[in-house]
């Protein structure tokens, strides 16, 4: 097997602290640790992207960038050459082919290439698709496809960047799960709302991948649905508002199973990342159950009788960037004692404290490929007209410098600000924000390495080409 060279090893341990800040989510991150430590001797492809995603990490704590970077574009082009010319037919092979083409999205998003991340992930779920009608594929390489894919999706939903970086779930969803197997909104839909959900779930992992199913077919739902542009908005047909209340009730049934887990979270003996994957997991059904009830609405004014789930996201979030400032503290904390000549029975003391370049700094930014909390954040501050909360969810946007896979709080925040100035540059004080200066964002076109965007916004329920009095453009920078 291949034996890493001194450099090499250090970015692999970079990667490896990546991998256990919850890059794939706090609750899968022993099985991508164990398999990668099982691959990387073996497989090309996958050694070059670790060590491609582990020079990006050294580059983001802030110590000789450059130098991190450019090794990390050449790991990052080696594995793509040997994903061409490697690889064999059978199990083992098709799992390393999927598990470099995750690694490789992860990478993309990590620099800021959105569109080729999008590709990437394409042509991952077109071999996902085909190994599972000829292998068994490991459960929880299916489970980060369904992350990247609803993390990718919401995205495209929420903001709306141009085709042809859209994903459709229509085409790569039977990939992940048979349910969305269904092509038009004329099929039988209840497939798509049949999925077990237990009176009380027993881990926040077992909580967490029932919220991603439930999710992905919301997700393939609203597609459906949005397939016939001929359509006056919010008209549902019969089976369409069957399968709408059916979701209704499933995300309830969720909310209920979770609870025992979401009061317990603050208890002392949890560890930090369960309790934070936990309060991630809370915000994001809110989020999906007030979005999946406003998604065919008419009018932005729809989106008012969520006060309390509105405000519940925020807390959630300053819950979630508290807890990782105390993990933060303690790690400096530790690095603090390490840099302290320790006395251990049967062992050398050493003459001198460990120097500053053996030292793991705090990234600058932070990335996962996991849920987060950019998403909620972005919709209270966009679709919720209460001025204070929404600049509170402006300002806990601005405060984390976090990137969660496409999701950048520091573009996220920028737009919204971009909303909030425009529906509230004629108030006077505190007023509400009437619904006729109420706009939604149409599409977005970004670049993150340039960290710039285009951006468009318009009434609601307007279709493109419409004459519409409150559309705006605009050019962003963060």
């Amino acid at each position: 097997g291949y034996t890493f060279d001194l450099q090499e090893s250090r970015y692999f341990q970079s990667f490896l602290d990546l991998t256990t800040r919850g890059i794939f989510g706090h609750t899968d991150s022993q099985f991508w640790i164990r398999t990668v430590l099982e691959e990387r001797h073996f497989d090309a492809p996958i050694r070059h992207a670790v060590l491609a995603l582990g020079g990006l990490y050294e580059e983001t704590l802030g110590r000789e960038p450059t130098i991190h970077h450019n090794f990390a574009k050449q790991q990052y082009v080696k594995a793509l050459a040997t994903t061409v010319s490697s690889g064999s037919p059978g199990p083992r092979a098709n799992r390393n082919v999927l598990m470099g083409s995750v690694l490789l999205v992860c990478f993309e998003c990590f620099l800021g290439d959105h569109k080729s991340a999008i590709r990437q992930l394409q042509y991952g779920l077109h071999i996902l698709y085909k190994s599972r009608q000829k292998h068994d594929v490991d459960d929880e390489i299916v489970q980060i496809f369904t992350r990247l894919a609803i993390q990718m999706k919401s995205c495209g939903e929420a903001i709306h960047f141009p085709q042809p970086c859209a994903l459709h779930i229509s085409t790569y969803g039977p990939a992940l799960h048979p349910a969305t197997e269904i092509s038009t909104s004329d099929e039988c839909l209840e497939p798509l709302v049949n999925i077990q959900m237990p009176v009380m779930f027993e881990t926040t992992q077992q909580s967490g991948r029932t919220l991603e199913a439930l999710h992905l077919r919301i997700l393939h739902f609203n597609e459906l649905v949005a397939s016939y542009p001929a359509r006056s908005p919010g008209f549902l047909a019969a089976a369409e508002r069957s399968t709408l209340q059916g979701f209704r009730i499933k995300l309830s049934a969720w909310a209920a199973a979770f609870r025992t887990l979401l009061e317990s979270r603050l208890d002392p003996g949890l560890p930090s990342s369960e309790r934070v994957e936990r309060s991630i997991l809370k915000m994001n059904s809110l989020t999906m159950a007030l979005l999946l009830n406003t998604h065919f609405a008419g009018s932005e004014v729809e989106f008012d009788i969520f006060s309390t789930e509105f405000r519940e996201i925020v807390d959630l979030a300053k819950e979630v960037i508290d807890e990782e400032r105390l993990i933060a503290q303690d790690t400096r904390d530790n690095v603090e004692k390490q840099k302290m000549p320790q006395s251990t029975p049967g062992l050398a003391v050493p003459t001198s404290p460990i120097g500053e370049a053996d030292i793991k700094l705090e990234p600058k930014v932070s990335f996962t490929a996991g849920l987060g909390i950019i998403f909620p954040l972005y919709t209270v501050a966009t679709k919720y007209r209460d001025q204070q909360v929404r600049r509170h969810a402006i300002r806990l946007l601005n405060l984390t410098s976090r990137r969660e896979l496409i999701w950048e709080s520091s573009m996220c925040a920028r737009i919204a600000g971009w909303v909030v100035h425009i529906e509230e540059e004629c108030l006077s004080g505190w007023e509400e924000v009437p619904e006729c200066v109420r706009v939604e964002v149409k599409e977005v076109d970004f670049d993150l390495k340039a960290r710039k965007a285009t951006c468009w916004c318009g009434t609601r329920g307007l279709r493109k080409g419409e004459p519409d009095e409150r559309a705006r453009e605009a050019r962003l920078e963060w």
